[in-house]
């Protein structure tokens, strides 16, 4: 939650940017570069860290160093990434946290269950895979810098490869497995069928997808079909996933608060309204839009980040550790501000 905070204050610096004047002290490229690295990894990380260890019931006094270590990382970018950017300290600590991550795969690979256990750990062991797979793109930045290859086409492809397999593939299956186990432990019985062809669906067009990351510098026809091809499955897995909550949304309001409820409508209500813009993009307007306005952009990443990433943690936060009338507050406050921030950034553009 720290973290959280830390992000949000430096992304009302970032906001205040366009209207006021920063001290000359701050860069803004630098505080960019913080507030993005302290809300993915510092926030939303441990988010998923702690509830994964937590649901799944994975012991070990391993796992509580292994997270303080990565809090000493993260800290160390709060501090380094605002004042110097990607100076060598600072990759010194993203590097720090790439290898705890790897050290969480293999513990995590290691004390679940080898055979399977259930759909909720085969989501987690995906989620973990991309979390492996997207740490991939950060390897390759630094040797496309060695070559003098920085800013060219690749160098972005890289970067957009890092955060594609982070957004769409660590956190919304970490997520999704988080859910379903969550319907584990409740003995919520849902349709098996339906969440294979969904996994399945999901899976696929995570990979296609990517394509759009890399239309913009390298718009040749076949990178759009390939993208075209993902968001149409991607939307075929959304209507599985409707399948699945439309069978269990009244044993989940008989279990579930209404403010947990508010949580993970928001959640999927943004995943779903993610899910649509994609498919928007098959249309050429929209796939120029979706990388040329910068208000779209951050409307976007913070639609998934906030809308629905951030939202799921906070609900599960208040269904496993904290149910007080001023977090309630917190809650109803925390929506109003993602709906409002939503529309004004899609707004503005249109």
């Amino acid at each position: 939650m720290v973290y959280f905070i830390s992000a949000g204050i430096i992304g009302i610096m970032m906001r205040y940017a366009f209207v006021g004047d920063l001290p000359d002290w701050i860069d803004y490229k630098n505080i960019r570069h913080g507030h993005s690295h302290i809300a993915l990894l510092g926030w939303l990380y441990a988010g998923l860290y702690i509830f994964i260890v937590y649901l799944f019931e994975l012991k070990g006094v391993i796992y509580s160093r292994l997270f303080w270590l990565n809090q000493f990382s993260v800290l160390g970018m709060l501090i380094f990434f605002p004042l110097f950017g990607y100076a060598g300290i600072s990759i010194f600590f993203v590097s720090l946290f790439i290898f705890l991550t790897y050290a969480f795969i293999y513990l995590v690979f290691k004390d679940l269950p080898r055979k399977s256990s259930g759909f909720s750990h085969f989501l987690l062991k995906t989620s973990l895979f991309f979390l492996f797979i997207s740490s991939l793109g950060t390897w390759a930045l630094g040797l496309i810098s060695v070559f003098s290859m920085r800013g060219t086409a690749l160098y972005y492809a890289a970067i957009q490869f890092y955060l594609h397999f982070q957004f769409n593939g660590w956190l919304v299956f970490g997520v999704l497995a988080l859910f379903f186990k969550i319907l584990s432990r409740r003995n919520i019985k849902y349709s098996k069928l339906d969440a294979q062809l969904f996994f399945r669906l999901l899976f696929v067009s995570t990979l296609l997808t990517y394509a759009l990351a890399i239309s913009w510098s390298t718009p040749i026809d076949y990178i759009f079909w390939i993208n075209g091809l993902g968001v149409l499955i991607q939307l075929a897995s959304l209507i599985y996933l409707f399948k699945i909550i439309k069978e269990i949304v009244p044993k989940l309001k008989s279990i579930w608060s209404r403010d947990m409820m508010i949580l993970l409508s928001i959640s999927l209500l943004s995943f779903c309204i993610k899910v649509i813009i994609q498919t928007l993009v098959v249309i050429p307007y929209f796939a120029t839009v979706s990388y040329t306005i910068r208000n779209f952009v951050i409307g976007f990443i913070h639609l998934l980040m906030l809308g629905c990433l951030s939202s799921f943690i906070i609900a599960m936060n208040h269904q496993f550790f904290e149910r007080n009338k001023k977090f309630s507050i917190g809650i109803k406050i925390f929506v109003f501000a993602v709906v409002i921030s939503e529309l004004i950034l899609f707004y503005k553009d249109y």
